[in-house]
Formats: structure tokens, sequence, C-alpha cells
């Protein structure tokens, strides 16, 4: 009965000890909470205006610059760059100890420049799927605080109004969005597999 609750206690605690240290992002805070405060800080303090300007009146260097903010703000809502930094570390740990890696250690070579690639890879299809429906979720809050041009930002825009049939159309193309971003999702994590089978 000892050894039963001894050996329990220790493969929970490792599975916590092992989730921590591969899924941990650090904090994530929500657009709705953070967006509005950086929006209206940054044109209070700085004054900067971070809403996305009229296509008519803009250029195309000036509608990615302004873009380049709102998609930061996703990142960091959907925690995406929490997961890359936590993963990175993870998969290095994971990969450096393979008999490939020590192998060119051996040659002399450095085992930062033989893992970047496959670490690179791991870690972006890994951190894209856990983060896929927390973009989504995240995605019509940040278009419609900022003000940029989306299908976010059209449901957004159609509820207000309520236009039901238009809105409906407009969900159908972001689940339709989302559903291709799974096929993706499925056929990299199979493909990378694949590839894999031999180093592992």
């Amino acid at each position: 009965m000892i050894y039963a609750c001894w050996r329990y206690h220790r493969v929970v605690r490792g599975v916590d000890r092992g989730r921590r240290v591969n899924a941990d992002g650090g904090l994530i805070l929500p657009a709705l909470a953070f967006a509005p405060v950086l929006l209206v800080g940054a044109y209070r303090v700085f004054n900067i205006n971070l809403l996305f300007p009229v296509h008519f009146f803009a250029s195309f260097d000036e509608l990615l610059l302004d873009a380049l903010t709102p998609a930061l703000v996703l990142i960091a809502a959907s925690g995406l760059g929490g997961q890359i930094r936590a993963l990175t570390a993870a998969e290095y740990e994971h990969w450096r100890v393979k008999a490939f890696a020590r192998a060119a250690l051996a040659y002399g070579m450095a085992p930062q420049r033989v893992l970047r690639r496959l670490v690179i890879i791991k870690v972006m299809t890994r951190a894209w799927s856990r983060c896929l429906p927390w973009l989504f979720g995240e995605l019509m809050i940040v278009e419609a605080v900022f003000n940029a041009p989306g299908l976010g930002l059209d449901a957004w825009n159609l509820a207000r109004t309520r236009q039901l049939a238009e809105l409906a159309v407009s969900l159908g193309w972001l689940a339709g969005l989302y559903g291709f971003c799974l096929i993706v999702t499925a056929w990299a994590h199979a493909w990378l597999g694949r590839r894999l089978e031999s180093y592992a």
C-alpha cells in the first residue's frame, strides 16, 4: 500500500513536472483586458494612434506597419509567444542527448547549429497547434479593438447591426479557415513524425 502511494505520488509529480516544463507558457493576458489599455496608453502617453488607418488614405507600407501592433497583441493574448519560449528550451534539452547530436558534437560541430532547424520546426508546429483555438478566440477582439480589417471585425460589425445572414456567412468563413488550419497542422505533425522516426 505504501509502495503504491509512493509510486502514484512519483508518477503524478513527474507528469506534472514534465507538463510544467513542456507546456508552461507563462502569463497570458486576455486581449479584452490588454488591448484597450495599450491603445489608450499609447495615445495618452506617447501620442501614438494605434487604430488601423483607412485603406483609401494609407499606403501598403503604412498598413503593414500598423498591422504589427495587433499581430503582437494577438500573439501575446493567445499565449503563442510564451509557448515558443517554453517549448524551445524543452525541445533543445530533449534532442541534444540523442545519438545524432552527440555524433555531431564528436565531429566538432556546435550542437546549437545541428539542432537549430529541427528545434525551430518542432517548436513552431507544437506551439501553433496548442495555441490555435486561442488565436481564433482572440482574433475578433483584437480586430474590433484596433479596427483591423478581417473576418473577425466583419463578424463583429454584422452582429452589432443584426445582419444575421451575412453574419452566418462570415462565421462560416472563420470556421472554414479554422478547419483548414487544423488540417495543415495535422499534416505538419504527420510529416514531421515521419521525418523524425530515424532520429528518435
